[in-house]
Parts: C-alpha cells; structure tokens; sequence
C-alpha cells in the first residue's frame, strides 16, 4: 500500500509542478502472456501453461516539459496459465520510466521499464489456493502510430520479472492512448 501511495504522490506532483498542460495520458491495453525463465530447466516446466489473456491500464506524465521522458503508474492483471491440475493468475501495480522518440509525429518508438508489486494466486485443482506477494521489475520496447492529436496506438513486448525468483511473464500487448 505505501508503493500505491508513494507512486500516486510523486504522479500528482509531477503532474501538476513539472508538466506542461494537458500532458497526462490514459493507456489501456489488452494482450497475451506466457510464464517464463532464464533458468533452461525451470522454462521446461513453464512453457508448458497455456498462454492467458492480459489487462493494463496507466495513467503518464511527462517529466520537466520534455517529450520524451515520461513518469508512469498503472495496473496489470494476467488472466489464468494452466498445465494439468495446476493454475496461475497475476496482478500487479507499477511505477516507471518511459523513454520515446517524438510522441507527437505519426510513428513514435518507445522503452519503458520500472518496478511494482505482485500478487499472484496458485491453485492445485482439489487443493486450498496460495498467494505470493512480490516485488517485480519490468522493461517494454513498442511502436507507436498516433491517430489524431490526442489518441494513438501501440504494440509493444513486455517482460516482468520476479524479483524473489528467476520466473518470468513475456507479453504482448496492442494498447489505446488518450491524452486527456
């Protein structure tokens, strides 16, 4: 709850002392994602869960007046990865950077990356299900085609990482940009 507070604290901040006017966005996305590991041996196990639909909704704010730097907090959620008797959901809430070409010409690229919070639930069919809360870190490269002056869309992959283990969520997502 203090990384939601904080992260919600520096927004407002930001938005309101460095950015230019109407500089906010609003991005919502949809997707798909897959479990993954470095680790060759756990990924043998992983790449056997279904891939399962994925949600993402954030609001931005670009940093000091600047175009292409922009502070973003948002929300993620995984929908459930099964294999066999096993099932795997995730949601998480996120603060980060993102890094992009001009926003305002018809085609844009950007990275982004951060940090958050996440809490996923495991079920064992037959079985009580556990939840994990943890840290995680992420990182996206996208391209971006602006529609009009205040919307566009994207494709971007995303990776988030557990911080407490070595397993892994790969994503793709075609997401909605509204600068309000």
């Amino acid at each position: 709850m203090k990384f939601l507070i904080c992260s919600l604290t520096l927004l407002m901040f930001n938005s309101y002392s460095f950015a230019a006017k109407d500089d906010i966005y609003l991005e919502y996305g949809i997707g798909a994602s897959k479990l993954f590991s470095f680790n060759k041996e756990s990924n043998k196990v992983l790449e056997n869960y279904s891939t399962a639909p994925s949600l993402k909704l954030l609001i931005g704010s670009r940093l000091n007046k600047s175009k292409t730097i922009w502070f973003e907090l948002g929300y993620s959620y995984n929908g459930e990865m099964t294999f066999e008797d096993v099932s795997f959901n995730s949601q998480s809430f996120f603060a980060g950077l993102k890094l992009t070409t001009n926003p305002m010409k018809s085609f844009s690229m950007f990275a982004r990356s951060g940090a958050g919070k996440t809490q996923s639930t495991t079920s064992v069919k037959g079985q009580d299900a556990t939840s994990n809360q943890s840290m995680h870190y992420y990182g996206g490269a996208g391209l971006s085609y602006r529609f009009d002056i205040k919307r566009s869309g994207a494709l971007e992959i995303q990776h988030i990482n557990d911080g407490s283990s070595d397993e892994a969520i790969n994503g793709v997502f075609l997401s909605f940009n509204q600068f309000i």
